[in-house]
């Protein structure tokens, strides 16, 4: 008895149409990404312990891939390549990071918002523990900056906490 094995198809596959992401999709897409590969970054004065900056940040080893998240959320800015200090061979970095971040508070708020249903409870939990420290006050004299106006996320946030 004998088998015969189909050889395998060496030509062209057939390209299939892909139908473009929605706008849903593309912020589920960005959402899924930033749960596993972002970071919610609070810095705070040495002295008095308030957060002096905020950011978003996002760091991968594959540009396009950084690059299609920061086209689908429509801001932040990419930088890098940066040696990746973690991935070495014989003491040297084999891989760069690129980075995208956001610092700009109030576009990081609207970002937030449109994330906030598809976040986990982990990151749900450190945007609350954000909206806080930049709600501190200091010596009775409440600190705040012109560009943390109330915004869709904080008055959510506000809602449920």
């Amino acid at each position: 008895m004998s088998f015969e094995l189909p050889l395998p198809n060496w030509e062209k596959p057939e390209k299939k149409k892909v139908e473009p992401l929605t706008d849903r999709e593309k912020i589920i897409y960005a959402v899924a990404l930033f749960e596993g590969e972002g970071c919610v970054a609070v810095r705070k004065k040495k002295k008095t312990g308030i957060a002096k900056a905020v950011k978003l940040q996002l760091g991968m080893t594959d540009k396009d891939v950084v690059e299609k998240f920061r086209d689908y959320v429509k801001c932040g800015k990419i930088y890098g390549p940066y040696a990746n200090k973690l991935i070495r061979v014989n003491g040297r970095p084999t891989k760069v990071v690129w980075m995208w971040t956001l610092t700009r508070r109030s576009i990081i708020s609207s970002l937030l918002h449109e994330f906030w249903p598809h976040l986990g409870e982990r990151r749900r939990a450190k945007i609350v523990e954000l909206r806080h420290l930049l709600d501190e006050k200091i010596l009775g004299e409440e600190i705040c900056n012109p560009l943390w106006n109330k915004t869709k996320l904080e008055i959510f946030l506000d809602s449920i906490t």
